[in-house]
């Protein structure tokens, strides 16, 4: 009698994990539902990251559960300061494997890094050498291009955007033919985060310029909330946030001038399908918080 107890109170806990899960996600499984034949892929977006702490973890569980749940990610994408709070000092710093390596352990992806402030105070070159040494750690150079099927990500390196650098994205905006091209930095040009309103940076206005051209949208960190700030000032860019997988968030400014704002830790999930691109919010623990789709 009493094994039997054991096992039905066993069946109830695992029927109650399960439906947790799935109704935690129902707004998500409703969309990919609806666009099964058209779904390619999704993007995992994030950064400011590596504290090595339980935000980091629990962020991390969460993207974990994310790609579990749609069995569709390609890709993540770490928006700069990848290593708090000071970078690293060598090759062989315990930090690759503390703030990085151990946390995303589970997540069996490329994770395409971006370089923050915090990341340029230590070793950058490291950075790029340990690319040589991870099986998931992919900086191929200071900023580069990843092509996918009607999507492009122009990572660029917003520390040095120097005018090598926007030169080549110029040109690589200019002559690429992807249906969405979207711009991935450290530094956001529009946020309403309390540290970072009306922040000035060398080659904002530049990358301003670029963006409003020939770009559909850009999303940095940098800022420690998820945003999504709307569109930039004059110019049909739109810009995202995702500064907060594995930082101490902050509070954005009140009241609120933007189209949302979250303050706390979470990740932005990309998914592309048919004509379609959505861009959707997660807290650290997977529960959806808001979408934005766009038609082209």
């Amino acid at each position: 009698m009493k094994r039997l107890i054991i096992l039905i109170l066993a069946s109830v806990i695992s029927l109650s994990i399960l439906f947790f899960v799935f109704s935690k996600h129902q707004e998500t499984k409703k969309y990919l539902q609806n666009n099964t034949v058209l779904i390619q892929h999704s993007y995992i977006l994030m950064g400011d990251t590596g504290t090595g702490n339980s935000n980091q973890s629990e962020v991390a569980e969460g993207v974990k559960s994310y790609c579990s749940f749609t069995q569709n990610c390609k890709a993540v994408f770490m928006l700069g300061d990848v290593i708090y709070d000071e970078g690293v000092t060598g090759i062989k710093d315990e930090q690759f494997l503390t703030k990085f390596e151990k946390p995303y352990a589970d997540i069996s992806l490329p994770f395409y890094i971006l370089f923050g402030n915090h990341d340029y105070i230590g070793c950058t070159s490291c950075y790029l050498e340990y690319d040589k040494l991870s099986t998931k750690w992919e900086i191929p150079a200071r900023f580069y291009l990843q092509n996918y099927k009607s999507v492009s990500f122009y990572a660029i390196d917003t520390e040095n955007f120097d005018n090598e650098q926007k030169s080549w994205l110029i040109n690589q905006l200019s002559q690429n033919s992807s249906k969405w091209k979207i711009v991935l930095g450290h530094r956001p040009i529009k946020t309403f985060e309390e540290t970072k309103l009306n922040e000035k940076w060398n080659g904002d206005e530049e990358l301003k310029k670029i963006l409003c051209n020939f770009a559909d949208f850009y999303i940095s960190g940098h800022s420690h909330i998820l945003e999504d700030a709307g569109q930039v000032e004059n110019c049909r860019v739109r810009q995202f946030i995702s500064g907060t997988g594995g930082s101490y968030p902050r509070n954005v400014k009140k009241p609120y001038e933007g189209k949302f704002y979250f303050e706390d830790n979470g990740f932005l999930a990309l998914t592309v399908s048919g004509k379609n691109i959505r861009f959707e919010f997660f807290d650290k623990t997977g529960n959806s918080l808001y979408n934005f789709t766009a038609e082209k």
